[in-house]
């Protein structure tokens, strides 16, 4: 079927009439690029970029009856984190259990310890997981001989000297803390 808001049938996104009208129902709808409800699976959401720029999008997974999956999704032994009726997760996030979990480019959750390079080369970020695809989150952790203090959202403190809990401390280009 299709959804028809103020005039406007609506294609290629995740909508949620719910939190449009401001009621408490949460549920989203995933339509394709001609307007169809998305019944079931994976679909990319594709945009052109403007004045000159590449396009962009996003994966979105919906459910047999066309509503947006929310939460963890485990598919050919990856695990996907899945929010806002349907987004795929393909940096960091929060999710509801309190921890900021790493994906990397794909959106497959990072499940070994160690660096990961988040983003892209110009934005983009080290942190540091645990194993278990959680990012270390304001905490000190020493690496391999060499002290690192991580901010909320998993960076590293690097190029500079920060106020951290009331204490200054200083970090040099790659991160590590300078005694």
């Amino acid at each position: 079927w299709y959804y028809i808001l103020d005039g406007y049938m609506l294609n290629n996104t995740i909508f949620s009439p719910g939190i449009y009208a401001g009621t408490d129902d949460e549920t989203s709808w995933v339509f394709d690029k001609d307007g169809h409800l998305v019944y079931g699976g994976w679909y990319w959401h594709n945009f052109k970029g403007g004045d000159g720029a590449p396009d962009y999008g996003f994966w979105s997974y919906s459910n047999a009856d066309g509503t947006g999956y929310n939460g963890w999704l485990k598919e050919n032994n990856h695990w996907y984190y899945i929010y806002s009726g349907g987004m795929l997760s393909s940096d960091t996030f929060l999710a509801p259990d309190g921890y900021t979990y790493a994906f990397d480019g794909n959106g497959y959750l990072v499940d070994r310890e160690g660096w990961v390079w988040l983003g892209d080369s110009e934005y983009g970020f080290w942190t540091y997981t645990d194993g278990n695809g959680a990012v270390l989150t304001n905490e000190w952790k020493w690496i391999d001989g060499k002290c690192y203090r991580f901010n909320a959202y998993g960076m590293i403190y690097t190029d500079g000297t920060y106020i951290i809990d009331g204490v200054e401390y200083s970090f040099d280009h790659t991160g590590a803390w300078i005694q």
